[in-house]
């Protein structure tokens, strides 16, 4: 009987249906709680200063194309969110309704292939995990690349059981590929995962499906590469080599569990209680790998384990063969993959169904407090410049100057300080990851009546009626003037 005719079927489909809805509004409101008063990452400066500097839409594109973020949806929904309102609410916005809808699609990914509790289960793990909610609260690529991960997951397996809904993939290839180029991983792997897995009178029709996606999407995307090809192909932009914040490999692979289960970020979690969380998740996900030699497993089982294996080796390849940035949010794409292989394995661990929901029950509400607790420590740390600012508002005289130790912190300062100021900065450009630009003579910032001339290092810092800062943006050590104190 056809399953739409079939009132069971159409009543576990609705309740399923309204599941997912549930896992949605629950992941956008972790996301949206208190997105306006974390304090900027120093990934996101470049991102508010493309948004807010006072460029025509030609200018705009001209600095995303010599910048190698090189990625045009994330950059471009925070400049139409920041015309809707310059805030940091507004701006980050798109990259929280990108996450919340990262954890329905993949709910939807379950329902789709036939495993609904799974689907379920997966999505209600990545609401919580710490490091897609970290990277879902920042105006950057990462909770919108996860998301078209999945959707472009969603249409391929549309594509293999039916050839003619190629269009559909290519539609979500598109703004994979405009997301970021981690879309030509996915799109080696589908050709090989469809090589190897569909059966042979079908391989054929399936792999010309999927190969005529991958290529009217890269026709779409060409306009773009050949726009921004200066910073696609200068392999001096992508050269790491020399930022502190860049793991080795080592440390890269020991911390792997723990960021895939919470997020490296959170420093406030004791250091068993990270081991605890990441061996849980770990032994969900070692039980399905498991398994997979001695039963058929199902497709989406079968398709996020080969993923997990192949997106990391190539990821990692990359890095370190070209010497980019090694850091486990480079692996948020795969994230919902590993999820759907914990939660695959915990069913297999447990048999009893109350078990497992007891299980997952537990994750979820661990997830939720840990969630809420970085959330609260986020806000903690980005208390610490708006104290710094009122210590400057109370104590600054006029006369005084402004130094700044490096450009992230004076970008930091600045567009709490003034900005602005901010938007004034000429030139901000990335190199090797990290912010640069050089302050004009005579460049000030504004607050209260109050002009600061503004310099890194130099004569400024020597001056005497300098405040000079010092540190980083969340671990800043400000020095008041020497002299008139």
């Amino acid at each position: 009987m056809d399953a739409r005719r079939d009132p069971v079927s159409r009543r576990e489909t609705e309740k399923t249906a309204a599941f997912a809805a549930a896992v949605f509004f629950f992941a956008l409101a972790l996301r949206l709680r208190g997105l306006g008063t974390v304090f900027p990452v120093n990934d996101e400066f470049m991102q508010f200063y493309e948004a807010l500097h006072p460029l025509g839409w030609r200018g705009f594109l001209a600095l995303l194309a010599h910048n190698p973020h090189h990625v045009l949806i994330d950059p471009l929904t925070t400049r139409l969110a920041a015309m809707v309102s310059p805030s940091l609410w507004s701006m980050r916005i798109p990259s929280a309704l990108a996450g919340a809808l990262g954890a329905w699609l993949t709910c939807r990914l379950g329902e789709r292939e036939g495993r609904p509790l799974l689907g379920l289960a997966a999505g209600l793990l990545l609401s919580v995990s710490l490091l897609h909610l970290d990277w879902s609260r920042r105006a950057d690529f990462y909770a919108l690349l996860t998301m078209v991960s999945i959707w472009s997951t969603i249409d391929y397996f549309a594509v293999l059981d039916r050839p003619a809904s190629w269009p559909r993939l290519t539609l979500s290839c598109a703004v994979f590929l405009y997301s970021h180029p981690y879309a030509v991983l996915m799109a080696c792997f589908q050709a090989l995962f469809s090589f190897m897995t569909v059966a042979k009178p079908r391989r054929r029709e399936a792999l010309a499906a999927v190969f005529k996606a991958w290529t009217v999407a890269v026709l779409i995307f060409l306009p773009w590469f050949f726009f921004s090809t200066k910073a696609l192909l200068n392999p001096s932009l992508f050269d790491f080599r020399g930022n502190p914040a860049t793991l080795r490999f080592g440390e890269f692979l020991a911390g792997l569990p723990a960021a895939l289960a919470q997020s490296p970020e959170a420093g406030f979690i004791p250091v068993w209680a990270k081991a605890a969380f990441a061996s849980v998740y770990a032994l969900g996900w070692a039980s399905s790998l498991i398994a997979l030699p001695r039963e058929k497993p199902s497709r989406l089982v079968a398709f996020s384990h080969a993923v997990l294996v192949f997106g990391f080796a190539a990821v990692v390849a990359a890095d370190l063969r070209y010497h980019y940035y090694l850091a486990h949010r480079q692996l948020l794409w795969l994230l919902p993959f590993y999820l759907v292989a914990v939660a695959d394995g915990w069913s297999r661990l447990i048999e009893r169904d109350s078990l497992r929901r007891a299980l997952l029950a537990a994750a979820v509400l661990g997830g939720g407090l840990l969630a809420g607790g970085v959330a609260r420590w986020q806000e903690e740390r980005s208390a610490g410049m708006e104290r710094l600012i009122g210590q400057m508002d109370r104590a600054a005289a006029g006369g005084d100057a402004l130094a700044f130790e490096n450009d992230q912190l004076a970008a930091g300062f600045l567009f709490s300080f003034d900005r602005d100021a901010f938007t004034r900065i000429p030139d901000m450009r990335l190199e090797r990851g990290m912010m640069t630009y050089e302050f004009p003579q005579g460049f000030s910032a504004s607050r209260a009546g109050r002009t600061f001339p503004v310099s890194t290092g130099g004569p400024c810092a020597r001056d005497a009626r300098a405040w000079v800062l010092c540190g980083s943006v969340y671990d800043t050590t400000v020095l008041p003037p020497a002299a008139g104190r």
